[in-house]
């Protein structure tokens, strides 16, 4: 379960309680598995990096006709267990979409106490039928994190209705997000992201910073001093080295949301950042616009 200790609107600032662990949120976790190819959403790779000839995949918390891969996820977290699901994807039909949401909330229901993740699709209704279902969970994933990255509207829709519809101690898990989208995410109400998008950007020689990705092959110099970085050229840096780096700046970003939260300044930081990226610009924009409710919930007035 996650303690709350501030709000900044709708964003918190907490504890989350592991065995005898108490880990600080919003905060940035570590996901690299040994596997094979799978489908979907899916990124892979093992810790000792020794899978650049082979696909990285992930898999937004779905590991439903995959048990191998929920056994190691069991083994190695270090955060609450997420139980497998029925992942379809996220452009699917709905008797599809509905189908795996009842299947995921069946397998659920035989494991109370267990994190669960929001299936739905791209259908609102039933991602809000499934948090309703699971509300009570102590940690909840957002499915198809990296689809609604690219969807503004319904990132927008989704997050801050699974926000409403569950409980307040449920930690809120959004896969698959760049770091650079932390900001709006953590703003909405998420606790825990992950290096899912650090991985795959570090296949694609994607350079991360606190306001996007820029391409390895167009930089004369990084614009770095992290370790990985200090005193090398952009041509000297391998799969692995663009990885830490990347993993250096989500990381970074975290430290950032948790100290403007604890200043009541993370929505203008949320503004910053996303003046570079319009995904993130027209989420933020579609969130004052549209759900004033869900925001002034969570803000102070004072008399």
């Amino acid at each position: 379960m996650i303690e709350i200790i501030r709000h900044c609107g709708p964003a918190r600032l907490g504890r989350l309680h592991y065995n005898d662990s108490k880990i600080q949120t919003p905060n940035f976790f570590l996901n690299l598995i040994k596997g094979t190819d799978i489908n979907h959403d899916i990124y892979l790779a093992a810790s000792d990096f020794k899978t650049k000839k082979k696909p990285i995949v992930y898999d937004c918390g779905s590991f439903f006709e995959r048990r191998k891969f929920a056994s190691q996820i069991f083994r190695r977290s270090k955060i609450e267990k997420i139980l497998p699901d029925e992942h379809v994807g996220f452009n699917v039909p709905r008797s599809t979409a509905e189908a795996a949401v009842e299947r995921t909330v069946e397998f659920a229901k035989k494991y109370p106490g267990q994190g669960a993740v929001i299936q739905g699709s791209k259908y609102i209704d039933l991602r809000e039928k499934c948090a309703r279902e699971l509300e009570d969970r102590p940690l909840l994933l957002i499915a198809n994190g990296a689809k609604l990255i690219k969807n503004p509207r319904l990132l927008v829709e989704i997050v801050t209705r699974v926000r409403e519809l569950t409980s307040p101690n449920s930690t809120l898990y959004f896969p698959f997000a760049p770091p650079h989208f932390f900001y709006l995410l953590a703003y909405m109400g998420v606790d825990l992201f992950d290096s899912a998008d650090c991985i795959l950007k570090a296949r694609e020689k994607k350079f991360a910073t606190t306001r996007g990705f820029l391409s390895l092959q167009s930089l004369k110099e990084l614009p770095c001093s992290c370790k990985i970085c200090e005193n090398k050229i952009p041509s000297e840096l391998g799969f692995g080295d663009i990885l830490m780096h990347n993993v250096n700046i989500a990381k970074q970003v975290v430290k950032e949301i948790r100290e403007a939260i604890r200043g009541n300044g993370l929505r203008e930081l949320a503004e910053e950042k996303a003046s570079c990226c319009a995904a993130s610009m027209a989420a933020l924009r579609l969130l004052d616009r549209e759900k004033q409710d869900f925001l002034e919930r969570y803000t102070a007035v004072s008399l």
